[in-house]
């Protein structure tokens, strides 16, 4: 995730910081985040943390690191929306039967 700042680091959280005109901080941000460096992944506990040391990173052009990077934001722009679905997917299963029940909820 990119903090554009305010935000306070606690323990095994690391802060990187990249030139712009050198390194694009979307493209730096996405590539930890395949990599697991950004924090455990999807499912599994706290307790797991890669190591920011063997993050692969390959040399790309200004250029090109721009436009990967703005992928890897328009993508965790769609996982967020897909997630804030299913939540709300979730919360109208828990609450479709007393509503139907109460007839405030009909069916076709």
């Amino acid at each position: 995730m990119i903090d554009r700042g305010g935000a306070v680091l606690g323990p095994g959280l690391y802060l990187f910081r990249a030139d712009p005109e050198q390194v694009d901080p979307a493209c730096l941000a996405g590539f930890l985040r395949i990599s697991g460096a950004s924090g455990p992944a999807r499912g599994q506990s706290g307790t797991s943390r890669a190591d920011i040391r063997r993050v692969e990173i390959p040399r790309l052009s200004v250029a090109e690191q721009r436009q990967l990077g703005e992928a890897f934001q328009r993508l965790e722009l769609f996982e967020r929306a897909v997630a804030r679905a299913s939540r709300q997917a979730a919360e109208l299963v828990r609450a479709g039967p007393a509503e139907l029940a109460s007839g405030a909820l009909r069916t076709p």
